[in-house]
């Protein structure tokens, strides 16, 4: 019996299950969540808390909806909130959608502060569905809700500088966003090193995203046009030193940058296995 268990060899697989749309249902989770709050409570816009809510309940349950194998037991997925970050994550983004639909048509300030909780509920869902797969240890860190928390406040920020170019609010929303890209990077970089140090399954995950198949989409997209780029921009607009309608642009580039950031997340996932 003891030859036979020498004989089984404990190596590392990629997951697959997780690609390009739950990237996208994540992002969108993210992105108008954020936008909702950032139009809510720091550059007022109701045309783009709108956005934030279609975004939100449209975009992302598309994509989600899109990935499912079996799409006529969808309404089969939101029944396990004990057990499932995804049913929680269902229900909070319906929740959101009402809420948030009744702070538009109401001047009563309760249903925005009670959108803006469900909104900060679907930014931690986008990590918490990660972040409780044991299976991959990559994921398994309380660190990617906070991540995601800061990725959805900086994707509201960059969608409503493509939004509303000009509008009140939007000098502290330079601020705000800049703080944002400094505490983000701040936190991908001590999630990298955490993983380094971690199970073997983790650390694989760390140099697949640092130094390997996923080392040029990280470094050009997510550090390089998500992050660095838009804060030197950022910082140029906010001295006056920036070209008119570059806030556009720094808010095209951290979407792009946060969407390969989810995707790389996903593709560096590997869980170990038994041969």
């Amino acid at each position: 019996m003891q030859k036979e268990l020498n004989e089984f060899i404990v190596g590392t697989k990629t997951q697959q299950e997780w690609r390009w749309l739950i990237a996208i249902a994540l992002f969108l989770a993210g992105v108008g969540s954020g936008l909702f709050i950032m139009a809510a409570w720091v550059a007022p816009s109701p045309a783009a808390r709108l956005a934030g809510i279609i975004i939100v309940a449209v975009g992302s349950s598309l994509a989600f909806f899109l990935d499912l194998n079996r799409k006529s037991q969808f309404w089969r997925v939101m029944l396990r909130p004990r057990t499932s970050w995804i049913s929680r994550g269902i229900l909070l983004i319906i929740l959101f959608t009402i809420f948030g639909i009744l702070s538009l048509i109401s001047s009563s300030p309760v249903f925005v502060w009670a959108a803006t909780i469900c909104a900060v509920g679907v930014m931690m869902y986008s990590g918490f569905v990660l972040s409780y797969s044991p299976a991959i240890p990559f994921w398994n860190t309380p660190l990617l809700p906070l991540i995601s928390i800061v990725y959805a406040l900086m994707g509201g920020a960059a969608a409503l500088f493509a939004l509303a170019p000009a509008g009140s609010g939007l000098a502290t929303l330079e601020i705000v966003e800049m703080g944002l890209i400094v505490v983000c990077t701040i936190l991908i970089f001590t999630y990298l090193m955490t993983m380094s140090s971690s199970t073997v399954a983790a650390r694989e995950s760390t140099s697949a995203l640092v130094f390997g198949r996923l080392a040029g989409a990280f470094w050009v997209m997510v550090v390089g046009v998500g992050l660095l780029l838009p804060f030197i921009l950022a910082a140029l607009a906010r001295i006056g030193l920036a070209v008119s309608g570059i806030l556009v642009l720094v808010g095209v580039m951290e979407l792009a940058g946060a969407l390969t950031f989810r995707y790389c997340l996903l593709r560096a996932g590997v869980r170990l296995a038994v041969a």
